[in-house]
């Protein structure tokens, strides 16, 4: 499996957490949305942490 394909697995499981995570990035930070902005956190952080929580954790690695 390619890096893109598991990304895109990623954005599948991820579901409506995906819209968010994405909307909160683009609100919180006013940057242009990357799905490897995905890459950032660990899974655990970013299947098993709240929305709020994830989008923290990339905000942080991208500053």
């Amino acid at each position: 499996m390619t890096p893109y394909q598991f990304l895109l697995k990623k954005i599948k499981a991820l579901g409506g957490k995906y819209t968010r995570l994405k909307d909160w990035i683009l609100e919180s930070k006013n940057v242009t949305w990357d799905d490897k902005y995905l890459n950032l956190v660990d899974i655990e952080t970013l299947f098993g942490a709240t929305a709020e929580q994830a989008v923290e954790a990339i905000v942080e690695k991208l500053d």
